[in-house]
């Protein structure tokens, strides 16, 4: 089963994902590169404060150990506050890039495959001056084939959110993530 969460990797073949629940919708698209490679692309919308990131995702395979699966991911892209004040009353429109580390870690099984995944979103926004967001967050995932390429799951985790400078919410606050999946392998 092909994942985009997981610590395996697509070895040529190509999945979509799309994620909606508490606080984000999205979409992703990834492609295999070699057995070790993956790239592909993603829009992520976090409804609750209205932060667009629309980027570029790459993951490589570090590794097998004890039937877990490793691999290290980095994604960039553009990201865009639009300023909604319907969670966050002190919201405000911004701008900037966003770059984020991270590692999965997956197990797959006769259900489906488990991962767990490691994040530090790195923000730099501009519009008003210099800004810093920085979001380290886990997420535990499960995903399951319920017809040939169709998969569905869910994915749940937290963060902590702190920043600097004129960027748009940066009062340190816990953040937390319910999104249900649903993944379809495309070769």
């Amino acid at each position: 089963m092909l994942s985009l969460l997981s610590g395996e990797t697509l070895q040529g073949g190509s999945a979509a994902l799309a994620w909606a629940g508490w606080s984000e919708l999205g979409i992703a698209y990834g492609q295999g590169l070699s057995p070790k490679d993956d790239l592909g692309g993603f829009l992520d919308y976090d409804w609750a404060t209205s932060e667009l990131v629309l980027g570029l995702a790459h993951r490589r395979s570090i590794g097998e150990s004890g039937g877990w699966d490793m691999a290290s991911r980095l994604s960039a892209g553009y990201y865009t506050n639009l300023g909604s004040t319907l969670v966050e009353d002190e919201n405000r429109s911004d701008r900037g890039i966003e770059v984020t580390p991270g590692l999965s870690v997956s197990r797959s099984g006769r259900p489906g495959v488990f991962s767990a995944v490691v994040e530090g979103p790195i923000t730099v926004t501009w519009k008003y001056g210099a800004g810093l967001l920085f979001s380290p967050r886990l997420t535990l995932s499960f995903e399951t084939p319920v017809y040939h390429e169709v998969t569905v799951g869910f994915r749940a985790g937290a963060a902590y959110r702190a920043g600097a400078g004129q960027a748009p919410l940066t009062l340190g606050s816990p953040e937390f993530v319910f999104l249900v999946l649903a993944g379809y392998q495309l070769l």
